[in-house]
């Protein structure tokens, strides 16, 4: 990984005190969120290939101390990630920096990437966990100096499930590993009332609980799932809720 960062026509760095001064402003208004909740954070240098900071408690110290991942940079990922997920992560590193790049400089750092993978818990074992980054700091030629990356739940059962969002457009673009780039994702938008219902299931509220909410039927409720599954193109419920989180889903159609 780090191999390739460095060998990237676009990553041409150089250093100026500026940078410095934008770094310490990152790592000391992160920390302060990270006082404020529970995110699960870190700071990375592509400058340096280093981790510049990373909240307390995170996933990524739950089996070493800090001083660790600082020690090896990037490499600190092949102590930790899946050996599967690792070639997972190279190839989503090489296309995610490509989509950036391909992009003008003013929309780069208008987007991020999710997607999930395993890394080893304080017992040694894999979990699967969700993970997004997006540029923090552009040079004046557009390379990305820093990004921000956030750990969280996955979004599915599996590792990968990779897709970039651009908070600008709104659109969003599925990694196909295959063709080793991403293609944009045509989303089929649903009526509010479907919304609605779907947010509610995310919740766990049962379909009686909807109903009452709603003000439907129970069986009127079991009639939008299936239209929602047949929109969607989903089995179930939990397959539905995570359509819904993968697409972004935020202006819904006026039509039942």
């Amino acid at each position: 990984m780090k191999e390739y960062i460095f060998n990237h026509p676009k990553h041409r760095f150089t250093t100026r005190e500026e940078d410095i001064a934008t770094l310490n402003h990152f790592k000391q208004l992160l920390s302060v969120i990270s006082n404020l909740s529970d995110i699960d954070a870190y700071v990375l240098n592509y400058k340096e290939n280093t981790f510049e900071y990373i909240t307390p408690g995170s996933r990524l110290l739950k089996c070493t101390p800090v001083k660790v991942p600082n020690a090896l940079g990037f490499d600190y990922y092949k102590e930790i990630v899946h050996p599967k997920d690792f070639e997972f992560l190279i190839k989503i590193n090489r296309t995610g920096f490509d989509f950036f790049y391909n992009l003008p400089i003013t929309r780069r750092k208008n987007g991020y990437i999710t997607y999930n993978f395993r890394i080893k818990n304080k017992n040694g074992k894999y979990q699967i966990v969700n993970h997004k980054l997006t540029p923090l700091q552009l040079t004046n030629e557009g390379a990305i100096v820093y990004s921000l990356c956030v750990l969280s739940e996955p979004t599915s059962d599996s590792p990968g499930n990779a897709y970039v969002k651009m908070n600008d457009t709104l659109k969003v673009y599925e990694f196909l590993p295959d063709k080793m780039k991403f293609v944009e994702v045509v989303t089929q938008k649903l009526s509010q009332r479907l919304y609605e219902l779907l947010k509610f299931a995310s919740q766990g509220k049962k379909a009686k609980e909807i109903a009452e909410l709603m003000r439907i039927s129970v069986n009127t409720v079991k009639f939008h799932k299936k239209t929602i599954f047949e929109k969607t193109g989903t089995k179930n419920i939990a397959e539905a809720i995570q359509w819904m989180n993968n697409q972004k889903l935020m202006m819904p159609s006026n039509d039942l």
